[in-house]
């Protein structure tokens, strides 16, 4: 054997792990767990509060030198490594001679996908609740006093929401237990066209019947007296947690991917899916509110109570109805069967269990650790660490401290531990081509300073 012929065959490892079918089995994938509640419930409300078309070129602006950046470097790092988010880390390091306590990055990581996990599979869970509640035709036939009621007793009810949790994480392992192409990738490709079709369809009843007018306005109008500094730091925050970055789930990803899948093509195509889809769901959700004179809002009040009031309102508001929390669960269980994943990989590789047992554990360890979100709500309501509920505190946590410090490590790590060859390798570029040299200008300069921003939100926002 030749050097070269032997050289190839080190660089490229025997793949003994799974693997996607293709380049668009794994764009659905990627978009698929970038793709969550947070853009249809937070991303919309925030655009149109920060300035329009000032906060939209902002976001454009951050995905191109933050979030895409990132995305590519952990992508590369589980195609490199081809094995679990820890022993990525570590192995990488070791084998350019740094220290083997780089896996402690990848710790960190699937770590934020665990405390991310605890309490979103509890607010699947109440999706798939108001799911069944449109489907019974409560949601659309309440007034405000009603649905505020409706909402208010599920949060008093423990047994409720630990019960339509166990569904989620049921689900989630019944999907998991099985290879990446009969499970997780056969799930992905049923739901997202299912979840695009609804999406669709909502934009057209909203065009239809709402005030697209104002919703434009809202939205896209040039507003410079709303934004500011703070709006810069919205649209980092909002591109560095949309996409997933630091939560094991990319690494992950990139472990599945074969030699033939381009990295970088695929990452600008799935932060534009995702932009993309926060956009369309401003332009379904405030014609319908606007219709009726209702203040925007975000977060679990738009869904669960503005919302289905809106709907009540509005010429067949009950099948909307049901359609939105359909497309809304299905948004919410491909991100649970994301965050699922990476940890199952973990347990699988370093526990040395199979796919079926290390599904089942997770989803046992996910259940136990969902009682702290949900006794916030009741039993545990009283009680507070730092002034906040131990949901707030997980929220916090995970957002303002372990994914930030996750992102920051993972720059770091990509540009400046593992070789510029490696990373090209991975990327199928020459270290010389451009595209390559401004991924590691992004990643080595510009995302770190970013990340640093975005942690001092901390102290003065």
């Amino acid at each position: 054997m030749s050097l070269t012929a032997k050289l190839s065959s080190v660089s490229k490892p025997k793949r003994i792990i799974d693997a996607w079918s293709s380049t668009y089995s794994y764009i659905l994938a990627a978009a698929a767990a970038a793709i969550g509640l947070g853009n249809i419930w937070r991303f919309p409300y925030v655009l149109g509060e920060n300035g329009g078309a000032w906060f939209l070129f902002t976001y454009f602006a951050a995905i191109i030198l933050l979030g895409a950046p990132l995305m590519i470097a952990c992508v590369s790092i589980g195609r490199l490594a081809q094995k679990n988010p820890i022993s990525a880390f570590s192995s990488l390091a070791q084998e350019n001679g740094h220290s083997r306590y780089w896996g402690l990055v990848g710790l960190l990581t699937v770590s934020s996908a665990f405390c991310i996990l605890s309490f979103y599979s509890v607010v699947t869970g109440w999706v798939f609740q108001y799911s069944y509640f449109a489907l019974n035709g409560v949601v659309s036939h309440s007034d405000k006093k009603a649905l505020q009621d409706l909402f208010s007793e599920m949060m008093q009810s423990p047994g409720h929401m630990l019960g339509s949790g166990f569904i989620v994480l049921f689900l989630s392992a019944m999907v998991l237990r099985l290879n990446i192409q009969a499970g997780l990738e056969k799930l992905i490709k049923w739901i997202l066209p299912l979840f695009f079709a609804a999406l669709v369809l909502l934009m057209v009843y909203a065009f239809s019947y709402g005030d697209i007018k104002s919703a434009l306005s809202f939205l896209f109008s040039p507003q410079h007296q709303d934004f500011s500094f703070k709006s810069v730091l919205e649209a980092l925050g909002q591109t560095f947690f949309s996409l997933g970055i630091a939560s094991g789930i990319l690494v992950t990803f990139g472990a599945y991917l074969t030699r033939d899948i381009p990295i970088y093509r695929t990452s600008i195509i799935v932060c534009l899916l995702d932009t993309a889809i926060a956009v369309l769901a401003g332009l379904f959700i405030f014609p319908i509110l606007f219709a009726y004179h209702l203040a925007p809002t975000q977060g679990p009040s738009l869904i669960f109570i503005v919302l289905p009031l809106s709907f009540s309102h509005l010429p067949y508001g009950s099948f909307f109805a049901i359609v939105f929390f359909l497309m809304l669960s299905f948004a919410a269980f491909t991100s649970v069967v994301a965050l699922m994943e990476p940890i199952l990989f973990c347990l699988k590789e370093i526990v040395h269990i199979s796919r079926k047992k290390a599904a089942i554990w997770v989803a046992i360890a996910t259940f136990i650790a969902s009682l702290a979100t949900v006794f916030s709500f009741n039993y545990l309501a009283s009680f507070h660490l730092f002034g906040k509920t131990l949901f707030d505190c997980i929220d916090y946590l995970t957002a303002n401290i372990m994914l930030p410090l996750g992102g920051l490590m993972i720059a770091l790590f990509s540009s400046w531990i593992v070789p510029k060859a490696r990373m090209a390798q991975a990327l199928n570029l020459e270290v010389n081509h451009f595209a390559f040299r401004a991924w590691l200008y992004a990643t080595r300069f510009i995302a770190p300073v970013a990340i640093v921003l975005l942690a001092s939100k901390l102290l003065f926002f």
